[in-house]
């Protein structure tokens, strides 16, 4: 059995290193030219080049090592690509985010606390758009995903929207600070808003979790208390006995954001439902 699945998988392999590939030379380029000196310049930096196709290779690998099992065929392609594509464009827009304001003095400002925090809650805000991606691309799927997405959908869009907010107020408290971009009351109804929408969304996808997933929640929610003692708790005593910094309020909150994250992959990572396609 073992050498009949082997060339199969291996097909699978390269077809879908080739397909991410392709995608991914796309992006690069895509990447170059927000280059100071524009696509050719960005090219002409041998660094730049080396590092670009480095992550080229790795990441066209990573997706075909990961998609293995997965057939090729037109809707699972397309999938891909629509989704890819949605992740990519949130990718450049924040690059041009960054491009844009990194060198202001009030980014400088806020400190590297509130850029960390920013940063995390942009990854909140991106796993909430690819969640909300792979919920459009649903006619693009094979029928048997398609009939779990369509079943599920309400509870994956109220889960989407859940991590669109809060990765949004994170984003808002970290502008936020001395010297931000939006002002102390102003952000406080903001995120005070975002919270209350973020946890509404997350009871309402509660509802719509199988007995499987209800399970990997509650081990999620034990992770993220084991870790954010082990790594909190870790940091307070150090900083209590004059060792380091204490952490400050909105460290916290990235930290719990963060560790939230990690959690999640532990408690799918050991049912092995990060291997599955």
């Amino acid at each position: 059995m073992a050498i009949e699945n082997g060339p199969s998988k291996w097909r699978n392999f390269a077809s879908w290193s080739a397909i991410a590939a392709i995608l991914y030379a796309a992006f690069i380029l895509g990447m170059f030219a927000f280059h100071p000196a524009g696509v050719i310049g960005g090219l002409a930096d041998a660094d730049a080049i080396a590092v670009q196709i480095l992550a080229w290779l790795f990441a066209s690998a990573v997706v075909g090592f990961s998609k293995r099992n997965a057939p090729i065929g037109s809707r699972s392609v397309a999938s891909f690509v629509i989704g890819s594509a949605v992740a990519i464009t949130v990718f450049l827009s924040g690059i041009w985010a960054v491009g844009k304001f990194g060198g202001t003095a009030v980014v400088e400002e806020i400190g590297g606390s509130a850029r960390i925090a920013a940063a995390i809650g942009g990854v909140w805000l991106l796993l909430g758009l690819m969640t909300a991606g792979v919920l459009a691309c649903v006619r693009f799927m094979d029928a048997e995903r398609a009939a779990d997405l369509r079943r599920d959908g309400r509870g994956h869009a109220y889960s989407a929207g859940s991590m669109f907010t809060w990765g949004a107020s994170l984003v808002v408290l970290a502008l936020a600070g001395p010297g931000g971009l939006v002002p102390p009351a102003t952000a406080l109804a903001v995120v005070l808003a975002l919270m209350a929408a973020s946890t509404l969304l997350g009871l309402a996808s509660w509802r719509h979790l199988d007995e499987l997933m209800r399970s990997i929640s509650l081990e999620c929610g034990n992770w993220s208390l084991y870790l954010l003692l082990a790594i909190g708790g870790g940091w307070s005593i150090l900083a209590h006995l004059g060792f380091t910094p204490a952490p400050t309020p909105i460290d916290w909150l990235s930290m719990f954001s963060a560790l939230m994250l990690a959690a999640s992959f532990i408690a799918l990572g050991r049912r092995g439902l990060l291997a599955q396609q």
